[in-house]
């Protein structure tokens, strides 16, 4: 399992540094071929472990699934619970009654109707990160982008539920839907019970840590991590719903920072980029382990339709369910008189991803039989690759472009040159000795790379073979320093003022706040 773990983490960060490197392309398809290229390369392939569910769930999908919660408001959740439960229930629901008949009827009763329900039911859950995926660069409908995110955070709960009652239909021949009713509420409520208790007392815990005197942030930072990973195993434990109670953990852990940052800047700022850093490196493993899924499927349960009376049926089922839900997703919307066009955004914006493939293998192929088992499973990853695939080109069509990542880095390194160079001529007009004058030149030249690998190995070979600058000089440096972060700052504010420039001013503005106290952090205190 460490090895596996340490095959995808650095298959992750593979995927996240290449795309750095091209921004035409979503991070996540450069993750997905990353994947598909592990499982094709047999050493590597073998260190990653087999595919287990509880696993996937647990480690990657509540983590993800408790930032997510983190990252929505939760008055936004109650001001808008009614159309959450229309599309997270309702929606699902008649979704995966539509889809299962059309499915039975359009492979002429090869696939009984009890598997034709399994599968309906498996294709209810979306993947927030997969649809952030296929609309990279482009502007989604602010209403529309919000459905979307809230329809993700709590629909897994609907499919595991109708996955337990279809299942128990395909392998013991009975359909209890006043039992699968009652299973639903249980396994909800409980688990927004259980996630609301957890999170209360969580929160209670971390806010009298804050206001001590003590230095928590490193105790802080654990139980943060931590959280997902308890709340969701007790949930589980208790037979409720372990992604609901995430999901709540989150939300209510939403409020809490909005009221309490200022108690302590500091862990606030260093949770934010926790939250920031386990967030990318998760999204780019799901789709690392989606592109490895992809082809064992394919690999291993390809074999078994070549034998059958109907070698195509898999593809049908998996078109049949991916139309069907676009058919359902646009119709509910326009019941709800959503405008033709955002109820054609949303239809398309329903992306399956790992999460699907996940809860396909809650299912065992002892129970349906080994040649249903394989059509279920490639039946499925015909409907993800096809919902990735459709939107990603319907949405260059359909949606605004907003500034790629290049043209952002473009306004970005031009805003943060004219800024450096304001402080860099403060500086030079400043009496200091040369040598402190140099360090202080270089370390703004550094914010803009300005420094070659050269002059790097230079500074570092004069540090370390002179002594380091006096007392009086240190002080000297700091002020200066200090000062020219001021003007820099002073220059940021000027040119906020251009609505246009916002999101990059702050950006850059946040940087050099963090440069100014790793100075103060890195010497200690200054006197004014």
């Amino acid at each position: 399992m460490i090895v596996s773990t340490t095959v995808l983490l650095v298959a992750a960060s593979v995927s996240n540094i290449i795309s750095k490197f091209n921004s035409r392309i979503a991070d996540s398809y450069i993750a997905l071929a990353i994947g598909i290229i592990i499982a094709y390369i047999p050493i590597l392939n073998a260190w990653v472990a087999p595919f287990h569910t509880e696993v996937f769930m647990i480690g990657v999908v509540a983590p993800l699934l408790y930032i997510e919660g983190q990252t929505t408001s939760l008055s936004s959740v109650k001001s808008e619970l009614g159309s959450i439960i229309g599309v997270t229930v309702t929606l699902a629901v008649v979704t995966a009654i539509m889809t299962g008949f059309v499915v039975n009827l359009a492979t002429t009763a090869a696939i009984s109707l009890p598997i034709a329900f399994l599968m309906a039911s498996i294709a209810t859950p979306t993947d927030a990160t997969a649809s952030e995926s296929v609309r990279v660069g482009l502007e989604m409908p602010q209403g529309v982008e919000k459905m979307l995110k809230m329809e993700s955070l709590f629909n897994d709960a609907t499919g595991i539920v109708l996955l337990n009652g279809t299942l128990l239909w395909a392998t013991a021949g009975q359909l209890n839907v006043g039992g699968s009713i009652n299973e639903f509420i249980i396994a909800a409520v409980g688990g927004a019970f259980l996630g609301i208790v957890a999170a209360i007392t969580l929160i209670s815990f971390r806010q009298g840590l804050s206001r001590t005197n003590m230095d928590s942030t490193s105790a802080q930072n654990l139980i943060f991590i931590m959280t997902p990973f308890i709340v969701y195993f007790l949930a589980e434990e208790l037979h409720v719903s372990g992604v609901i109670a995430v999901v709540c953990a989150g939300l209510l852990q939403n409020n809490e920072g909005q009221r309490s940052r200022f108690v302590n800047p500091r862990q606030f700022h260093n949770g934010l980029q926790l939250a920031e850093l386990m967030r990318e490196i998760l999204n780019d493993m799901v789709f690392v382990i989606l592109g490895i899924m992809l082809v064992r499927i394919f690999r291993e349960d390809f074999g078994y339709h070549l034998d059958t009376h109907h070698p195509f049926f898999w593809i049908v089922a998996g078109v049949v369910m991916y139309v069907m839900g676009l058919l359902a997703r646009y119709l509910y919307m326009r019941f709800m008189r959503r405008s033709r066009r955002d109820s054609l955004l949303f239809s398309l914006g329903g992306v399956h991803g790992a999460v699907t493939l996940a809860l396909v293998f809650m299912v065992h192929a002892d129970d349906i039989g080994r040649s249903a088992f394989s059509m279920l499973v490639l039946s499925e990853s015909v409907l993800v690759l096809l919902s990735m695939i459709v939107p990603t080109v319907a949405f260059k069509f359909l949606l605004p472009h907003g500034l790629s990542q290049r043209e952002e880095l473009v306004e970005s390194d031009r805003i943060r040159q004219a800024m450096v160079a304001k402080a860099i001529k403060a500086v030079e007009s400043m009496y200091l000795p040369p040598k402190v004058k140099v360090s202080v030149l270089y370390d703004l030249r550094d914010q803009v790379n300005l420094n070659t690998l050269k002059d790097f190995w230079k500074v570092w070979l004069i540090s370390a073979r002179y002594p380091e600058l006096t007392p009086e000089e240190t002080e000297l440096q700091m002020r200066a320093l200090r000062y020219a972060f001021v003007v820099e700052r002073d220059y940021l504010d000027e040119i906020s003022q251009m609505e246009h420039m916002e999101n990059y001013v702050y950006k850059i503005y946040n940087d050099v706040l963090l440069s100014e106290s790793i100075l103060l952090n890195s010497t200690g205190k200054l006197d004014d």
